[in-house]
């Protein structure tokens, strides 16, 4: 039987380096996808003590040519990836706009995740697994429907609470549009990382600690069949009505697939 081999966002530190570990400890081939993947972990060290199962691979989920890119690289490879895991998360406290006019937590946390799915579905089989990584931070979330980049009011908490609602969103609504993949969503808890800056709260959990729960959706057989759910670490919780909600799932669905292949959208018009 051959390794699994699943494809983590975000995975030179935090959450997802500890995620990584937990993957190759496992037996699997694990490919660490984020901007500065190569060279975080090489300055750490953590690339050798990982193993040869794990791999660096550049990836910014601010670009889109970046995101295309990595799934010709999957593609080139002839890689059956038994899993994606949808890690990598940004918390500007200042609005930034990314090239593409998206305000860049959207863009990274919800918009390039949801690009790397659509280009890494040849890759995905029946059966393959997909994590998005959320907040519970979703439960306050609006969607700005006509001011993605939050050009009339910037409120960090709100942008993020924004981008971690659409990604629950996204999570449900993929997983009624392709049946054949599992599906899920999780909070894996307030994490000591990073993403806090200087001010992580004192009720943090340690990075190995939160990797459990996305660990078990990945690896479990007990989620063998587990699609279409919303964790709260390693209980499945209701998320917040505006996630459940099918025309907003189905709105926020559209809007994502225009900003991800515009030409398209433009070409049925």
């Amino acid at each position: 039987m051959a390794e699994p081999c699943i494809l983590v966002t975000g995975g030179s530190a935090g959450l997802g380096r500890a995620l990584a570990g937990a993957l190759v400890d496992e037996g699997c081939r694990v490919i660490i996808a984020s901007r500065d993947a190569a060279r975080g972990l090489a300055a750490s060290g953590d690339l050798p003590a990982l193993g040869p199962r794990a791999e660096a691979w550049p990836l910014d989920l601010a670009d889109l040519g970046s995101v295309a890119e990595l799934g010709r690289r999957v593609a080139r490879e002839r890689l059956a990836l038994t899993a994606v895991v949808a890690n990598a998360g940004v918390w500007p406290r200042r609005r930034i706009v990314t090239a593409a006019g998206l305000e860049l937590g959207f863009a990274v946390n919800h918009v390039g995740h949801a690009a790397l799915i659509d280009a890494l579905a040849p890759a995905l089989g029946d059966g393959a697994r997909v994590v998005v990584v959320a907040s519970g931070l979703h439960q306050h979330g609006r969607i700005a429907w006509d001011d993605l980049a939050l050009a009339r009011g910037f409120d960090a908490r709100a942008a993020y609470a924004q981008a971690k609602l659409a990604n629950v969103m996204y999570a449900l609504a993929l997983a009624r549009r392709q049946p054949r993949w599992r599906v899920n969503a999780v909070h894996p808890g307030v994490v000591r990382t990073a993403l806090h800056g200087d001010r992580v709260p004192p009720q943090a959990i340690a990075p190995a600690v939160a990797a459990r729960a996305l660990r078990a959706l990945v690896l479990d057989p007990r989620h063998a069949a587990t699609t279409g759910r919303y964790f709260d670490q390693l209980t499945a919780r209701r998320p917040a009505p505006l996630a459940l909600d099918r025309p907003s799932q189905d709105r926020l669905w559209a809007l994502t697939e225009a900003l991800i292949h515009p030409r398209r959208g433009r070409a049925t018009r």
